[in-house]
C-alpha cells in the first residue's frame, strides 16, 4: 500500500476528522488506497504541536491521542488540486480568507488554519479516512510503499538512497533485494533522509 508521512499534530487531525486535505509542495498523479503515517516527531519542546493545537481549539477542534513512528489511518487519495488563489468572504459580519483550489473549490476554516495553501501548492483530497490502532513504521520522503503491519519501516526499493546513521553519504552496501535495517559494511542502523516538510 502506497503511504505518506506526516507531522504531528496534522497526521492526528485526519482521523480526527478535522483535516480532509493534506497540502504539499509537489503534485502527485496517484489515486488510491493510502496509509497515513505520522513522522516519529523532531519538536522536542512541543511549541509547534501547542500552537496548532490552540489555533484548532478556537474553531472547537481538540487534539486526538498523538502517535509517533506509526501508521495510523488508511484513507482514499481522490484528487490533487493546485491552490491557485486566495479570495475575502463575508460571512454574516465577518470577513474570511479562502483559498481557492484550481476545480474552484474554496477552503476555509479548521482546514484553511490545518494546512499551507500558498499559491502554487497542491491540496491533496482524502476521503473515507478509517482510524486504526497505530503500527510502528518508519517514514520516508515522498509517497512510499507500506508493507502493512509486517513492514519493520519501509520496503527497500533499489530506486532510494539508504544511507548509514553514522554517515552523510548514500550506503552503497545496502542490500535492497531484502528488507534489512543494518548496514552489511558498518553494521549500523540504515535510515532513509527524512523530508521535515509535514505542512
Amino acid at each position: 500500500m502506497k503511504a505518506i508521512t506526516i507531522l504531528q499534530p496534522w497526521a492526528g487531525f485526519i482521523p480526527a476528522g478535522a483535516k480532509a486535505i493534506e497540502t504539499r509542495s509537489w503534485e502527485t498523479k496517484y489515486r488510491g488506497p493510502i496509509a497515513i503515517h505520522a513522522a516519529k516527531d523532531q519538536d522536542k519542546k512541543g511549541e509547534r504541536i501547542r500552537h496548532i493545537v490552540a489555533r484548532a481549539e478556537q474553531y472547537g477542534i481538540f487534539a486526538p491521542e498523538m502517535h509517533f513512528g506509526a501508521i495510523i489511518a488508511i484513507a482514499n487519495l481522490v484528487d490533487c488540486l493546485r491552490v491557485v488563489g486566495k479570495v475575502s468572504l463575508k460571512i454574516g459580519n465577518e470577513k474570511r480568507v479562502a483559498a481557492v483550489l484550481e476545480n474552484g473549490i474554496k477552503v476555509t476554516g479548521i482546514e484553511l488554519e490545518l494546512g499551507d495553501f500558498t499559491i502554487g501548492r497542491y491540496a491533496w483530497i482524502l476521503s473515507n479516512v478509517q482510524s486504526i490502532d497505530p503500527i510502528p513504521a518508519r517514514g520516508q520522503q515522498r509517497i512510499w510503499n507500506w508493507a502493512g503491519a509486517t513492514d519493520r519501516g519501509r520496503v527497500m526499493d533499489s530506486n532510494i538512497e539508504y544511507w548509514c546513521k553514522h554517515y552523510d553519504k548514500p550506503c552503497d552496501e545496502v542490500d535492497t533485494s531484502v528488507d534489512s535495517d543494518i548496514c552489511e559494511k558498518c553494521n549500523d542502523e540504515i535510515r532513509v533522509p527524512y523530508d521535515e516538510e509535514g505542512e
